[in-house]
């Protein structure tokens, strides 16, 4: 799939369970080194700037941890959204979640809720990404 878009120059456009639009695409980028004129004893600086050059397997190698990084994303945004009118104390580091003992079952029905609204609401956001990759 990647080397089809590619090959049309096209980036990969998705739109993630929690609304959030991608435009993925991986350019290489070009290294130059600049001296401010305005500051005669300033050092040089390396700067890199975007190019017109897709890498191919970059892309390849990059689009799937990417893809699942916006699922797990997608689903502590629901989770957060749905438990939030809760009013109960909850902690998250990425997509690990604590709360106090006594509402782990709780917790747990969120977190089971949002996998569930992700995968399933409205025919399941796989087959929705499915959908609007082809056409």
């Amino acid at each position: 799939m990647i080397s089809i878009f590619v090959k049309l120059k096209l980036p990969i456009t998705c739109i993630t369970p929690a609304g959030l639009k991608i435009r993925y695409s991986n350019i290489n980028f070009e290294s130059t080194k600049i001296k401010a004129k305005v500051v005669p004893t300033s050092n040089t600086t390396t700067i890199k700037l975007p190019t017109d050059i897709i890498v191919v397997f970059r892309m390849k190698r990059e689009f799937m941890p990417n893809f699942n990084q916006s699922l797990d994303v997608a689903n502590v945004h629901l989770f957060l959204f749905n438990f939030s009118n809760e009013k109960l104390p909850i902690y998250t580091i990425h997509v690990c979640f604590a709360c106090t003992p006594n509402n782990n079952l709780l917790l747990e029905k969120f977190v089971k809720l949002a996998f569930i609204e992700r995968s399933f609401k409205d025919k399941g956001y796989l087959s929705k990404l499915h959908s609007h990759l082809i056409t």
